[in-house]
């Protein structure tokens, strides 16, 4: 029997499916959204990022976005909030 660490590697990597958003939160100061569809708002306390059937919000002060080419993006500052928004 596999270990629960082994488990929950196993069920991560077989949920990323090509198109669908990963985002990675590092603390309280750096988010990586990987597979966007651009910037949809921007500004130094929200950022709207669209993605595939949805956006993904990102709330906080000082926000930058820090890097971005056609399949990632990384904001850093001051983050409180990430939601996800996705339709139907």
């Amino acid at each position: 029997m596999a270990n629960p660490k082994q488990r929950m590697n196993k069920h991560t990597y077989m949920d990323l499916r090509p198109g669908v958003p990963l985002v990675e939160i590092c603390g309280n100061h750096r988010v990586l959204i990987e597979n966007h569809k651009g910037i949809t708002c921007y500004g130094e306390t929200d950022i709207y990022v669209k993605v595939n059937k949805g956006d993904i919000h990102v709330v906080g002060d000082s926000l930058f976005l820090c890097r971005m080419n056609k399949t990632k993006l990384v904001i850093t500052g001051r983050i409180t909030t990430v939601q996800m928004h996705i339709g139907a």
